[in-house]
């Protein structure tokens, strides 16, 4: 049997290489008209429009260093997303779970990262291991304005300007000395330009600026190292930078998305999943 492990000193380490990881493979969601229905019709309707199926990410060698599977609800709204990374000794599984109000406002996500070890590493003691985490969100009309973490103890504070730009974050966390603040300055084009980290420990304040080149539809082409490639459709089909390459593919019917639920339902126990979300929406909501 899985164990949840909630150990925050171990989370905390965990919780930078998966967003790290999360973050390489998120693309916008295609919000549609609001509602809710069971997954089997959800997915049955899943006919309309194009949807992001697979992310590779493969080094230069032509080897797969991980892959991500999605599956969208009804909305369009992308509801989960298992990301597949291996090593030596063990199969790493990252599930994140994604849950939506009635405008469509993504308000608590949920983080399940399961290690898988092969038998031989089992046979030194090492045990199949199943941790969990959660972040909420808070809205200003459709702009987020807090997110929180209680298992990682740390709050996310956003600050707008007068033109809706997101131009500052704080990190608030239980240890003084991991908050900082980071600032964003934007070109007239609305490109963030440069991005500013300062720490409450000021050895660890560091800038980054940003340097972009776009085609002549105005679509980003270059940022830094990392350059985009599109389909006809003006869809991001690829992505590369010196180290690897990051390749997506797209489907207009549900049948990979119902594929992409097997895999999911082979490795995690969505009953249990469910139920915590239950727990949570009625938590955040107050509709106990």
């Amino acid at each position: 049997m899985k164990r949840i492990i909630k150990l925050t000193s171990f989370l905390s380490l965990l919780v930078s290489c998966f967003m790290m990881l999360s973050a390489c493979f998120s693309t916008n969601q295609n919000p549609t008209p609001t509602g809710n229905k069971d997954s089997n019709e959800a997915q049955a309707e899943l006919v309309k429009g194009s949807f992001m199926m697979t992310a590779s990410r493969i080094d230069w060698s032509g080897a797969v260093m991980t892959k991500s599977y999605f599956v969208y609800d009804y909305n369009g709204n992308r509801e989960y997303e298992l990301t597949v990374n291996s090593n030596e000794s063990c199969v790493i599984y990252s599930l994140t779970k994604s849950v939506y109000d009635e405008n469509n406002l993504e308000i608590i996500t949920q983080f399940y990262t399961l290690y898988d070890y092969d038998e031989e590493t089992e046979k030194l003691g090492m045990k199949d291991d199943l941790i969990s985490y959660y972040e909420t969100r808070l809205y200003d009309g459709d702009k987020v304005i807090w997110k929180r973490n209680p298992v990682l103890k740390y709050e996310k504070e956003y600050i707008y300007d007068e033109n809706d730009q997101l131009v500052q974050v704080n990190h608030i966390s239980s240890g003084d000395s991991d908050s900082y603040t980071v600032l964003y300055e934007y070109d007239e084009y609305g490109n963030i330009i440069k991005e500013t980290k300062v720490y409450a420990d000021s050895s660890k304040d560091r800038t980054v600026e940003f340097a972009y080149q776009y085609d002549s539809e105005g679509r980003i082409i270059k940022e830094d190292d990392m350059e985009y490639v599109y389909d006809d459709e003006g869809r991001v089909v690829e992505k590369s930078d010196l180290n690897y390459i990051e390749q997506y593919t797209y489907v207009s019917t549900p049948t990979e998305s119902r594929k992409n639920m097997e895999k999911i339902e082979k490795k995690f126990d969505l009953t249990q999943i469910d139920a915590e979300t239950d727990e949570l929406v009625d938590e955040l909501l107050g509709d106990k």
